[in-house]
């Protein structure tokens, strides 16, 4: 029996999709291309992300460097704080869950989980994956609902045989 740590695989995916979009957003606010965003690029940023326009005051936290001055913010500070803002468990489990459901169809199948698997986990075989999937798929129609998607993510490990 192996153990397939879905959360483990799912939540990569998902951190290497949200890097993508915070190194893309940064890209865009800062105009640029000096590196940093300033006060203004860095509202325009979170407004992108968060969908609110934060408060001067927020900013102002944002930059202070902790002595009163105002500082430019660079992509790892940015990165680091916007990626920290955003943790909140279930919300992360409905992103990825809506990241892997491409066609809105509200369940998951086969070829959508092992899309995900391959892009980070590549050397897992298809019938490793579908095996993943039938242990998931607690109504044995195929089809993965958001419940029982959310349930192996807060659970973190599916037990199934190992298919080679």
């Amino acid at each position: 029996v192996q153990t397939c740590n879905l959360k483990f695989i799912f939540s990569n995916f998902f951190m290497a999709v949200s890097l993508r979009r915070l190194q893309t957003i940064f890209n865009h606010c800062d105009e640029d291309k000096k590196g940093f965003l300033n006060r203004e690029d860095l509202k325009v940023a979170m407004l992108i992300l968060f969908g609110y326009k934060p408060s001067k005051y927020e900013i102002q936290q944002l930059l202070d460097d902790g002595e009163g001055n105002k500082k430019l913010m660079n992509f790892e500070t940015f990165k680091s704080i916007m990626a920290a803002s955003k943790h909140d468990p279930d919300h992360e489990i409905r992103d990825i869950f809506r990241m892997f459901d491409t066609h809105c169809r509200g369940f998951l199948i086969f070829d959508d989980v092992k899309k995900a698997f391959h892009a980070v986990a590549p050397h897992i075989s298809d019938a490793t994956i579908r095996a993943c999937c039938e242990e998931m798929c607690r109504e044995s129609d195929g089809r993965i609902s958001y419940r029982e998607f959310a349930e192996a993510m807060r659970h973190g490990h599916v037990h199934m045989e190992h298919h080679e």
